[in-house]
């Protein structure tokens, strides 16, 4: 199988028109996410770490459906997803005080419970957390995850 390295797949996903660059996140999401944050919940990344789980789960789009899984899938797979207050919290959090633009819909609540549901279930813990180098083979890094690219 041929070498795929996550920091190729991630210099072309953040090329695409729809990416979000930091500066152009809003405050409350940041406060909520964002691990350097008092207030961020489990699952928590950084933005690099962030972008490679997007990548690792195949979720390439920046659509609220797409962010909503990630989300779901770093939470689940926290060390302290058995932690189910967080999981409340951060989606009335989302569903309603998010502004526009970012607030969750049934859709991406839908969407969150289904990456919740499939991190949660990983033997592998805090994805989350995980040193993602820019060499590291994509393929190789679902294998670790135990994610099929469907997933």
């Amino acid at each position: 199988m041929k070498n795929r390295p996550i920091g190729k797949a991630l210099y072309k996903w953040r090329q695409s028109d729809s990416y979000k660059t930091p500066d152009s996140i809003h405050w409350f999401v940041w406060l909520i996410e964002n691990p350097k944050s008092p207030f961020c919940l489990a699952g928590a990344s950084d933005l690099y770490t962030h972008d490679c789980i997007h990548i690792v789960l195949n979720k390439l789009g920046m659509d609220n459906v797409s962010e909503a899984y990630v989300i779901g899938f770093t939470m689940g797979n926290s060390a302290k997803a058995h932690q189910d207050w967080r999981f409340r919290a951060f989606l009335w959090i989302a569903l309603n005080l998010y502004p526009k633009g970012y607030r969750f819909d049934g859709h991406c609540e839908h969407a969150f419970h289904s990456g919740w549901d499939k991190g949660y279930l990983k033997f592998k813990r805090d994805i989350c957390k995980f040193p993602f180098m820019y060499s590291q083979d994509l393929n190789n890094l679902r294998k670790l995850w135990a994610l099929n690219v469907m997933d």
